[in-house]
């Protein structure tokens, strides 16, 4: 049975390392393929069946395809700010758009200016393994900026409560005057409708 040390996934060079006394290492990585004793996510990255982090997948969505950090409606459902579970992995990165789905799951992930990337992205840290994600009030910049014309066309209120069903509780607790310092970079119509329906909200 095929193990590793950490129980972390690994890619294709500690692949190598490890199956390096093999004369035929290539028909050994398709034996483990086929048994099922190495699960292979993408090109070049694999897990085992015994990899049990609970954070697999939010480690996986940075290892996949990267620079990027997980935001959108997966970091919100992961605040219990919007009530639906999210299967889909939904990141961000300063590339191009792409999706995969793999054996563990869909990862997708969205194109965002280089300017705006590095803005309230915290490191979580999970055992011998980690994951950037956005916190509350950058995930909920990050979907007004892709969400814009649908926020100006229907109002801050309809869009965040009735479309995206967030919890007025939970929408509560977003820093406002963190949005408000972001508002001048994103430079965002739809983000000040955002700020004054939370402001009012305040009152």
């Amino acid at each position: 049975m095929f193990k590793t040390e950490n129980n972390l996934p690994f890619d294709y060079m500690y692949l190598l390392d490890r199956l390096k006394n093999y004369a035929r290492w290539r028909d050994k990585i398709t034996q483990l393929l086929r048994k099922g004793e190495i699960i292979r996510i993408r090109k070049g990255l694999y897990i085992t069946p015994e990899t049990a982090n609970p954070y697999l997948k939010e480690i996986l969505a940075g290892m996949i395809y990267g620079p990027s950090y997980i935001s959108l409606e997966y970091a919100l459902a992961h605040y219990q700010m919007i009530p639906e579970q999210i299967k889909v992995i939904t990141s961000v990165t300063t590339g191009k758009p792409n999706l995969y789905t793999t054996p563990v799951g869909v990862f997708t992930y969205r194109h965002l200016k280089k300017e705006l990337y590095p803005l309230g992205v915290e490191y979580f840290a999970s055992g011998n393994g980690g994951f950037f994600m956005a916190s509350r009030e950058k995930a909920l910049c990050d979907l007004i900026y892709y969400h814009s014309a649908a926020v100006k066309n229907e109002g801050a209120d309809v869009f965040l409560l009735e479309n995206m069903r967030f919890d007025p509780f939970e929408l509560a607790k977003i820093k406002i005057r963190v949005l408000a310092k972001w508002q001048k970079i994103y430079r965002l119509s739809a983000l000040e409708m955002v700020i004054n329906f939370l402001r009012e909200g305040k009152k």
